[in-house]
């Protein structure tokens, strides 16, 4: 079994389900067979995990959707393995300059200038592991 995270750019969101076969599953996404994920057509798988069984899947998925959107990105780069082909690593930079500097820009605009610092400093400090991992893919 596995849980999986595909991406779709036109909507800029995510979405996390489990599967047996990834290579018949995305081609269903794609074709708009599926509800949840009709209307945001295409998607590209961006990462994937493997369990042994499906009660693992499912809980794993579980985990996965309670993770906020950062949180998600994280830990889909500190786990490498899962990263679904070199592709992927051009959807990770999308969706953290994405994700990070709305966040930095409120914090501006309230006068709340020091958390920007920090927030730049995780946005450059992720970039640089992106890049490494994808030099080493």
């Amino acid at each position: 079994m596995y849980t999986y995270v595909i991406y779709s750019e036109g909507c800029d969101r995510f979405y996390k389900g489990i599967t047996q076969d990834l290579k018949d599953r995305m081609p269903r996404h794609n074709r708009g067979d599926e509800i949840s994920t009709k209307s945001c057509v295409p998607w590209v798988l961006i990462w994937s995990a493997q369990k042994e069984t499906r009660s693992e899947a499912r809980l794993f998925e579980r985990k996965l959707k309670n993770l906020s959107r950062l949180r998600l990105i994280k830990l889909m780069l500190d786990y490498p393995e899962g990263i679904a082909g070199p592709d992927a690593f051009f959807y990770f930079k999308i969706l953290l300059f994405n994700t990070c500097y709305p966040s930095l820009s409120i914090y501006i605009t309230y006068g709340d200038r020091k958390f920007a610092p920090y927030f730049e400093y995780n946005l450059v400090k992720v970039l640089m592991r992106i890049n490494f991992l994808h030099k080493n893919f």
